[in-house]
């Protein structure tokens, strides 16, 4: 067991949480974009949004496609989100910008994953639009799980959907977005 991961042990200690996190075949990881990078790249998740005051904790949860299935792609990346009050923009409840920037970054998750696992080309992938629906109050401090599907691909279009959900598997949030794969220079 992992558990020597501090966001792995903090859900492992939520009893819903650790229900995801312990699904047959299910590979964990701390959110790539938790990692301070020299170019400043992941600034916002890494170190603005990475304390005990904003987003104490962050967990990739995703399972690799076996070889049975004949899927090419990790379709579904989850991700658990403990969210205290420094993200708030109204007493007690999460800032509506704050809410649509968690769905772009764990929809966004679906590239890394993909591309540790050889699974997509290395290259840049960009959000084209993100259109957010706001349907309850995201409350803090809560725990929130966010689920990133791959609905659709088309060369280097991906349409993918996007929703927080509560403990209880209320959705908070729900978006619908295109990413493109950036052209490479000639």
């Amino acid at each position: 067991m992992k558990s020597e991961n501090p966001d792995a042990k903090h859900f492992l200690s939520i009893p819903w949480a650790a229900a995801h996190i312990d699904a047959p075949g299910t590979v964990r990881e701390t959110a790539s974009s938790r990692f301070p990078k020299q170019d400043t790249e992941d600034e916002l998740f890494s170190t603005t949004l990475h304390t005990d005051k904003t987003i104490a904790a962050f967990l990739t949860l995703y399972k690799r496609p076996s070889a049975a299935s004949g899927e090419n792609m990790i379709r579904e990346v989850k991700a658990l989100l403990t969210l205290r009050h420094g993200v708030n923009g109204y007493p007690n409840v999460s800032h509506g910008g704050i809410v649509a920037t968690i769905l772009d970054e764990v929809i966004g998750l679906v590239f890394p994953v993909n591309k540790i696992n050889g699974l997509i080309p290395d290259g840049a992938y960009m959000t084209a639009y993100l259109n957010t629906q706001y349907v309850r109050p995201v409350q803090t401090p809560q725990t929130i799980l966010v689920v990133a599907t791959v609905k659709k691909v088309e060369g280097r279009k991906y349409w993918i959907e996007g929703v927080i959900e509560d403990k209880d598997g209320q959705a908070l949030a729900k978006a619908e977005s295109l990413y493109v794969k950036v052209k490479e220079k000639l």
